[in-house]
């Protein structure tokens, strides 16, 4: 799926609030969503897996921005999420 200007600033605020929770680094290759590379610190994906399901607003973010943390989780964790 190709992101519009206004998606990927949204996925780089997302990005930069993950950096804090979960996330040692990150890299957007191009417009796709499948061009964002996420390297997880240590328990990331748990912590942020366990945000998603639990709290409306996760990490402070709005309601909507929860499709996008959860498209940003690895595979295996994204598949349980959607």
């Amino acid at each position: 799926m190709k992101m519009t200007v206004k998606q990927k600033e949204r996925v780089i605020r997302i990005l930069e609030v993950l950096k804090s929770k979960g996330i040692s680094s990150y890299r957007i290759e191009g417009d796709e969503v499948d061009s964002v590379a996420t390297e997880w610190a240590e328990g990331g994906p748990d912590r942020v897996f366990e945000e998603v399901l639990r709290e409306l607003r996760p990490f402070g973010l709005r309601q909507t921005d929860r499709g996008w943390l959860a498209l940003l989780l690895p595979k295996d964790r994204r598949d349980k999420v959607l």
